[in-house]
């Protein structure tokens, strides 16, 4: 009877550890997804941009923003590292070459850790008098893919996971201890 009163009082204490757990747990987030863009996604703009804005539905990590912005001629016009303050990046842009559809391709870190990348595109359509200032603009090759900004950190990822995890192992150790204890009491 002793034995099984043990066994009761530890099948409570996993009942509530797992309870704590699921309590605890952080709800379900989904990515950073992309609700503004200035230029706007499609959009054809007369003047050229001296940035492209990207707004999302959430912060993301500034370390790992990526922005790439290829011209019609396959030449690239961003300039610079992009900005981040919470959820919106800015990525200068030197002066558009001439007209066409333009490529703005991205890739961020979500605050939930997962990196969102994807690309959208707005035209130029310039008046017949527009001359674009010099152009830094480097040829397309040199871009480094979005995807070259890495893996988030698997650390940051998971953290709300882990903690609870070691929680639950704690007091599964603890209640195994307490059983060998009582086990080498009796013998």
């Amino acid at each position: 009877m002793d034995q099984l009163r043990r066994l009761g009082c530890l099948a409570g204490l996993v009942a509530a550890a797992a309870a704590w757990a699921l309590a605890v747990a952080p709800p379900a987030s989904a990515h950073a997804h992309l609700t503004a863009m200035q230029p706007a996604i499609d959009a054809s703009v007369s003047s050229p941009p001296a940035a492209v804005v990207l707004t999302f539905d959430e912060a993301v990590h500034t370390s790992f923003a990526v922005v790439t912005v290829t011209g019609p001629d396959g030449r690239r016009c961003d300039v610079g590292t992009p900005t981040v303050v919470d959820g919106t990046v800015t990525q200068g842009v030197s002066p558009l070459p001439g007209s066409g559809s333009y490529t703005v391709a991205y890739r961020v870190v979500s605050a939930d850790g997962h990196p969102v990348s994807a690309q959208e595109r707005f035209t130029f359509a310039p008046p017949a008098d527009y001359r674009p200032a010099v152009a830094t603009a480097q040829p397309a090759t040199a871009v480094a893919s979005p995807a070259a900004a890495g893996p988030a950190p698997a650390v940051s990822r998971h953290a709300g996971h882990l903690s609870q995890v070691a929680v639950v192992v704690l007091v599964l150790t603890a209640a195994m201890i307490m059983l060998i204890r009582n086990r080498t009491k009796r013998t």
